[in-house]
């Protein structure tokens, strides 16, 4: 849905926003078949966070809800801040 819109858009987006939502976003939020890269990726994280600090994002699928839950509730209170000021 967003390449689609960047595609259409009148001034071409920089080639790595193509990169980051054609590759990235598709392998940090996807969850496989059946639900089965969920553990693994959580796991892979696991295992390369002893070598260096990195983002531990949703990994399953419980993940995925937990992050939405929270990404709303930043939007409504940022919305309820903005309509205070």
């Amino acid at each position: 849905m967003m390449i689609e819109l960047l595609e259409e858009s009148e001034t071409p987006p920089p080639e790595a926003v193509f990169k980051y939502y054609k590759k990235l976003v598709p392998l940090a939020y996807g969850q496989g078949p059946f639900y089965l890269l969920g553990p693994i990726k959580k796991l892979l994280m696991h295992l390369l966070a002893w070598k260096n600090p990195s983002p531990r994002g949703p990994a399953g699928k419980a993940d995925m809800r937990v992050w939405a839950h929270k990404s709303a509730a930043l939007a409504c209170e940022n919305l309820m801040l903005s309509l205070r000021a």
